[in-house]
């Protein structure tokens, strides 16, 4: 399954981090089990998505992806 879902986070915050996992346990229907496809774009620092990582980690979600994108091949 997939849930797609756009989070926007410019700080830390614990009320932010909050929203992040309400948003996931509502997508997700509380399944731990179920694979997160984590991707940022270039302007996202690497510590901050590490960040985001361990939170997800640390709230029971182990089945996390990494994305890149795939650039159009060149002719």
């Amino acid at each position: 399954m997939c849930f797609p879902a756009l989070v926007n986070r410019t700080e830390g915050t614990h009320e932010s981090n909050e929203g992040v996992l309400l948003a996931l346990d509502t997508a997700t229907k509380g399944d731990r089990d179920a694979r997160i496809f984590l991707r940022a774009d270039k302007m996202v620092p690497y510590g901050s998505l590490m960040e985001v990582m361990n939170l997800l980690r640390g709230s029971g979600y182990l089945k996390i992806a990494l994305v890149g994108l795939e650039r159009a091949p060149t002719p």
